[in-house]
């Protein structure tokens, strides 16, 4: 295949499946029944059943070649954009007039370089969202990981049960202190609108609705005026109609390289549902898709 289509797989009766993987490499030959052939359908599967209207990347330039390969293993590359990632400065000094004016000098002052970029970088994917009248957006970061078992039937049963009106929805998460709370069905919990910093955290897959994509850009502003401004955003967490898909669907590496450089491995096995990843975790039929070369040994 052409440089461009790669890694791709085809498949028909009777015959193995082949999967291409650099440009020039040759060509893999897997059984058709293989784990190799079963994660790349698997893959595909999942990413055909998000239903969003568009699936917007928070990327750095030299992340877009290894994210637009992981978005065409889930199938998915046909409503993608990628949105260019805000680099960090090395001061706040360094910072732009536009870019100070986000932030009251209290939260300025209250935030890491670091942080500063990711709400920035956040900032831009809502726009993005919201401007473009989407009816929902899926938001990665770049270092985006789907994971865990049952991906396709658990995400299409969660979504069964989440009520028309949802704003926001975590198909990933980090730290969430209200996890197991307002079970909804499936898989699927109501994060309840007292959470506020006990809401879930990490912003590597969530998706939001045209309203809550509004709400979005109203928590943003607050980060003008007052002095406290959680770099997530979790002003969102004072409404109605948030989600959180558990066990998640996503999780985050760090070894995929995350823009910020504020993640290491160690914290990265910890994304999920607080839970590290092992050999009790990872049972036949769950899916990792990092490349072996940096996956942990337990996950090869």
């Amino acid at each position: 295949p052409a440089p461009s289509r790669v890694p791709q797989v085809y498949a028909a009766p009777g015959v193995p499946v082949v999967a291409y993987s650099e440009a020039g490499a040759a060509p893999l030959g897997f059984k058709p029944n293989s784990l190799d052939a079963r994660f790349l359908q698997d893959m595909c599967s999942f990413g055909r059943a998000l239903p969003f209207d568009r699936i917007l990347v928070i990327a750095m330039p030299d992340a877009v070649q290894r994210v637009r390969q992981k978005l065409e293993r889930l199938c998915v590359s046909e409503k993608v954009t990628i949105v260019e990632a805000v680099p960090r400065v090395a001061s706040h000094d360094d910072l732009p007039p536009d870019a100070k004016s986000l932030f009251s000098s209290a939260a300025l002052a209250s935030l890491s370089t670091g942080e500063v970029a990711i709400h920035r970088s956040h900032l831009k994917a809502v726009q993005e969202c919201a401007t473009r009248g989407y009816k929902s957006c899926l938001i990665h970061e770049d270092d985006f990981v789907a994971f865990g078992p049952s991906l396709e039937s658990r995400l299409r049963e969660s979504l069964a049960v989440l009520p028309d009106s949802w704003k926001m929805l975590f198909l990933g998460r980090c730290w969430d202190r209200v996890c197991g709370e307002g079970h909804v069905g499936a898989d699927l919990y109501a994060v309840p609108a007292w959470a506020g910093a006990k809401a879930p955290q990490c912003f590597h897959a969530y998706a939001l609705s045209a309203a809550g994509a509004a709400v979005a850009l109203s928590a943003f502003e607050k980060c003008r005026a007052e002095a406290n401004c959680p770099v997530d955003h979790a002003a969102l967490f004072t409404v109605e109609g948030v989600y959180s898909i558990s066990p998640a669907l996503y999780t985050q590496s760090a070894a995929q390289g995350n823009p910020y450089g504020e993640h290491n491995l160690a914290n990265c096995l910890e994304h999920g549902d607080g839970v590290a990843v092992s050999d009790g975790l990872l049972e036949e039929g769950d899916f990792l898709d990092l490349p072996p070369e940096i996956a942990p040994p337990e996950c090869r």
